[in-house]
């Protein structure tokens, strides 16, 4: 799917530093990736 985005420089770079990841299309996969993970954790707990 081909989006445009207006992401947060200060949030980008946090999250490419604490990542390593550099390119932003492998840091918004890892990022939502992530999201669904948490996401799914608390649906099974509650």
């Amino acid at each position: 799917m081909k989006i445009s985005l207006t992401i947060d420089d200060n949030l980008f770079l946090s999250a490419s530093q604490l990542t390593g990841i550099l390119d932003k299309k492998a840091l918004l996969n890892a990022g939502l990736k992530a999201l669904i993970t948490l996401e799914s954790r608390q649906w099974l707990i509650s």
